[in-house]
């Protein structure tokens, strides 16, 4: 082996732990899974964890349905071997119609604050499902049928109440 060959093989050797250590991301539930009834929302929470030697600044998105999706913090600092708990918030459409899954990812950014090192940006990306309902009743109907049937219910009663009486005064006595 050449002297050259093996400068380069010791030169990458010693570069390679702080070029492993440059930039990292770890989180937690890998896939998230949200069940959003009408006019409901609906919540589940990832911890971010900074498992690099250097401090960093996170940052978090919705791919799509911005307008649908909320997380909180959006952007944080973790020291190093720090976690952090972010919360992910779906709300309800109010276009929907009925029942509906939609996917997409969770962005997950990872920059060093330190400007002397190296600066390289890591990333992960959460897969999101949300599937939306209708908001349904204790028997497991829509609650627009949960309401249809107990006017239904009431207005067979007082029917009933009213021709009973009706009957009892066309009666002789």
């Amino acid at each position: 082996m050449g002297k050259f060959t093996l400068n380069l093989i010791i030169l990458l050797l010693l570069l390679y732990p702080s070029i492993l250590l440059a930039a990292g991301i770890q989180v937690s539930p890998s896939k998230l899974d949200l069940v959003v009834t009408s006019n409901n929302a609906s919540s589940v929470t990832l911890t971010v964890t900074n498992p690099t030697a250097d401090v960093q600044v996170f940052e978090v998105y919705p791919e799509e349905f911005s307008e649908l999706i909320s997380v909180n913090p959006q952007s944080f600092t973790l020291e190093a071997g720090d976690q952090k708990t972010v919360t992910v918030t779906a709300k309800s459409d109010k276009k929907q119609s009925s029942s509906q899954t939609l996917k997409t990812n969770l962005a997950i950014l990872a920059n060093p604050l330190a400007d002397s090192r190296f600066q390289a940006a890591t990333g992960a990306k959460i897969p999101l499902s949300i599937k939306m309902e209708e908001d349904k009743g204790s028997a497991g109907l829509p609650r627009w049928t949960f309401y249809a049937y107990v006017g239904a219910v009431a207005a067979g009663g007082l029917w009933y109440f009213w021709w009973h009486r009706r009957k009892k005064q066309q009666t002789p006595a």
